[in-house]
């Protein structure tokens, strides 16, 4: 059965029960998995028997032949090469799936999705998006789990396997561009000549060796599947010129690229197809349902009911302290401010959470700055009251200047707030407050103060969002733009001004487009503001309406951290790479009515995306801090969905935890990875931030526009096991040491699971308020750890969405 007329990332999944041999000789990466029986498999050299259960992935498969045994069951799923070659791992790392030479590892997971693809493959109308989810859901398990080293390239210790796992991480994210060794050696916090050593002892050639065979692999994949000319991918691959990219390609392939290129089309014409007598697709729909439950993949068993991992960490420290990177407070409306209870709940929140920014909208609105009647005057007295308050708190005024529409401010259906449903106000509206405004800070507060503040020009998201052409509307920005410059500049010179405040669901071709424009104006940006959400809108999308109920989908794990990726490799090529970069907006969703943003999957998802990302940006500003600023007529009970870190009674919210736990970080970083960072927070003193992150599943991110009920949140995580760590730290120099777990999950400290408890009470007395306050804080446990030739070992249990700071410091004898 094969589909690969439809663009699936699926060329082809076929089901085979009979006794016979089949032909491998394709360019497909293949999965094989025997669903039942026995499967030999030889290609070069090897040769591997796989029994039921077993699993093999062949990438990029030679000529080879495989044997399937009397009463087996074998289910074959190829890839698309233009696919899957995307998202290889760089030289020297790669995929290695097989479950017959390595036992020990884990594959249900895997087995898995492989099989939910295949019934989804299967149906007459397969689902797009469905199966391209699962098929980044599978990637990401391939990159997680199974990605290993190419020891017969690679000279190396376990000790270096992260140095350049960093290494291939940024030759692989920036071989495009003009790097060099001295850019590796920046990355790496060492000099050029230890680069260059590294290189020559660990990878066997040299750095511009390692980059042009990087630079090659990648233009491998376009010169088979794409109709760029020569020339074209040489440019795109980062080779200066054509001569280079020749001459590496004769080095490697002994040929040139138009000839590779055309013997690789008449292969592909005289390929032999596999020959196998595939099972209709409807037998085929029944036998794999009958496997999944032979093989107990519907749920897990006792066998299977956690992941199992080894988490080696050490105390030699790195160059660099771990950053304040959640530093801005965000409060929307301004005016919002002006209520009491706005003011005891911000206080509270920067009293323990110590933001750096204070970022708001709407200071020049008639709300916050009135016209004294009948005069050219103004009053300034709420902004004053205001700034006045911050200015007290130590919280530096991040300004955004512009007329977001209101409902932007207080939607409360699902996607108004991302697509912007109101009609926005015009650029100019309430301009002419800017310098009078300035004026009247600089008299009040001083030069040297407002110097220190930040003024975010905002871009409206229609003008790139509802429209054929989005860049048609950039001059209506860049006019608005220069006009703010000049009046902050002239007033105010040391002041920051940037923006544009750029939707990263948008298109990055605008932000190109965008920055180019204002560099040719000659007006240049401090720093550039970006939002971040999970959304992915669809590119046909005729109007607005359209995009809010059918096109908007949440996009696959990793989106967040491609985006960002997306944003430093457009600033670098435009030379924008020294100026500063904000996050000024995240959040998993913008909708103040969604019972996700009450639960702990929030503060799993907020450490995910601020400690995957930390590295590249400035500061990050979470959405909607309060959850007071969306506490409408609506809004009874006392959690409704608020995107905010505490509700609008002020309990702390997991969202909260996960700031606090992360503020509690300050230090000298030691160790980060997936779900874990480690920093020395001074002599002998460690703390240990652990997260347990799970994606929702493919059914909620197709119908993002709707949410679960508050009792069904778990069965959006179809895949929840528990996560169990075995921890060692090494180079510890003392003999005994404390721990003090602090952890947050859904059996203890969760307000959300709290009240559910308490039978989701709409309406709750003072009392009942109290006792939410009270019981709604992390659990914590101390043990003594003795460490044994320099090693703590100790082992830690994490249930889905679990956070935990482990404060690890030394034993005093009384």
């Amino acid at each position: 059965m094969n589909k690969s007329e439809n663009t699936l990332p699926v060329l082809d999944a076929q089901l085979i029960s009979t006794q016979e041999t089949i032909d491998l000789n394709h360019n497909n990466y293949t999965f094989f998995v025997v669903l039942e029986g026995k499967f030999e498999l030889s290609h070069d050299a090897d040769r591997f028997i796989l029994k039921t259960g077993d699993v093999y992935f062949m990438d990029h498969m030679p000529a080879g032949r495989g044997n399937i045994y009397a009463k087996s069951c074998l289910l074959m799923v190829s890839f698309a090469p233009e696919f899957m070659s995307q998202y290889i791992p760089a030289y020297p790392f790669r995929f290695l799936v097989n479950s017959c030479c390595f036992p020990e590892e884990s594959y249900d997971n895997l087995i898995r999705l492989l099989m939910d693809i295949s019934l989804h493959f299967f149906t007459d109308t397969p689902n797009h998006y469905f199966i391209m989810s699962l098929s980044y859901e599978l990637l990401h398990e391939l990159d997680k789990n199974f990605t290993v080293m190419a020891e017969e390239h690679v000279v190396s210790s376990h000790k270096h396997s992260d140095r350049i796992r960093a290494i291939a991480s940024f030759v692989n994210k920036n071989y495009s561009l003009n790097i060099t060794q001295s850019d590796m050696a920046r990355h790496l916090y060492v000099s050029p000549q230890h680069c260059s050593r590294f290189f020559r002892q660990h990878f066997q050639m040299t750095f511009l060796e390692y980059l042009n065979y990087v630079r090659l692999q990648h233009a491998l994949g376009q010169l088979q599947y794409s109709d760029l000319s020569i020339t074209q991918i040489a440019f795109q691959n980062g080779f200066p010129n054509l001569y280079s990219f020749n001459r590496v390609f004769r080095q490697y392939k002994h040929t040139t690229p138009n000839e590779y290129r055309k013997r690789y089309i008449a292969s592909q014409r005289a390929a032999i197809k596999p020959v196998a007598q595939n099972q209709d697709p409807d037998t085929s729909l029944q036998s794999l349902k009958h496997y999944e439950q032979l093989l107990g993949l519907l749920a897990p068993t006792a066998e299977n009911a956690f992941h199992s991992e080894v988490l080696p960490l050490s105390t030699i420290p790195s160059h660099r302290a771990f950053p304040a990177c959640a530093s801005i407070l965000n409060i929307g409306l301004l005016s919002d401010c002006l209520m009491y209870q706005f003011h005891v709940q911000v206080a509270d929140l920067q009293s323990r959470l110590h933001f750096q920014y204070v970022r708001f909208h709407g200071i020049l609105d008639d709300t916050v700055i009135s016209q004294v009647p009948q005069t050219d005057k103004y009053n300034f007295q709420h902004a004053d009251t205001l700034l006045d308050y911050f200015l007290e708190l130590k919280l530096t005024p991040f300004i955004e200047i512009g007329n977001k529409p209101k409902r932007l401010s207080f939607a409360l259906s699902p996607l108004a707030d991302f697509i912007g449903a109101d009609e926005g106000m015009p650029y100019t509206r309430n301009l002419e407050k800017l310098q009078p405004f300035l004026k009247h800070c600089i008299h009040r507060y001083g030069i040297q103060v407002v110097e220190t503040w930040y003024f975010e020009i905002w871009m409206d998201f229609d003008q790139y969002f509802d429209t054929d052409r989005p860049e048609d509307a950039l001059p209506l920005y860049i006019d608005h733009y220069g006009q703010c410059l000049k009046t902050i500049k002239a007033l105010a010179p040391k002041a920051q001004v940037g923006g544009p405040g750029f939707n990263t669901v948008a298109s990055f071709s605008i932000l190109n487009e965008l920055l180019k424009r204002l560099s040719m104006e000659n007006l240049p940006m401090d720093f550039i503001s970006a939002y971040l959400y999970p959304y992915e809108v669809g590119k046909n999308m005729p109007n607005k309406k359209k995009v809010c109920a059918e096109t908007i989908l949440i996009g696959p794990e990793q989106i967040l951290e491609r985006r960002v990726r997306s944003l430093i490799s457009t600033l670098q090529r435009l030379s924008f790479q020294n100026k500063r970069l904000f996050i000024t907006e995240y959040h998993f969703s913008v909708s103040p009515r969604n019972h996700m943003n009450d639960s702990c999957f929030q503060a799993a998802f907020i450490l995910k995306t601020l400690l995957e990302n930390e590295e590249s940006i400035a500061g990050f500003g979470y959405f909607r801090s309060l959850d007071i600023s969306s506490n409408y007529t609506d809004a009874v009970a006392p959690l409704y969905g608020g995107s905010g870190l505490i509700t609008k009674d002020g309990i702390n919210k997991p969202s909260y935890y996960a700031y606090y736990f992360l503020n509690s970080m300050k230090g000298r970083l030691l160790e980060k990875g997936d779900g874990y960072l480690l920093v020395q927070t001074s002599q002998n003193c460690y703390s240990l931030l652990l997260y347990y992150y799970l994606h929702p599943a493919s059914e909620y991110l197709l119908n993002s526009k709707t949410y679960p009920p508050m009792a069904g949140l778990k069965n959006i995580f179809p895949n929840a096991k528990e996560k169990h760590y075995h921890i060692t730290i090494d180079h510890m120099d003392l003999s005994q040491y404390i721990a003090r777990h602090r952890f947050l999950n859904k059996d203890c400290g969760s307000v959300f699971d709290a009240w559910l408890a308490l039978n989701a009470t709409p309406h709750l007395s003072g009392a009942d308020i109290a006792y939410l306050k009270n019981v709604c804080v992390p659990h914590q446990t101390i043990s003594i750890l003795e460490a044994v030739n320099q090693r703590l070992s100790f082992s830690v249990k994490l249930i889905p969405h679990e956070i935990r700071l482990i404060e690890i410091t030394p034993a005093v004898e009384i």
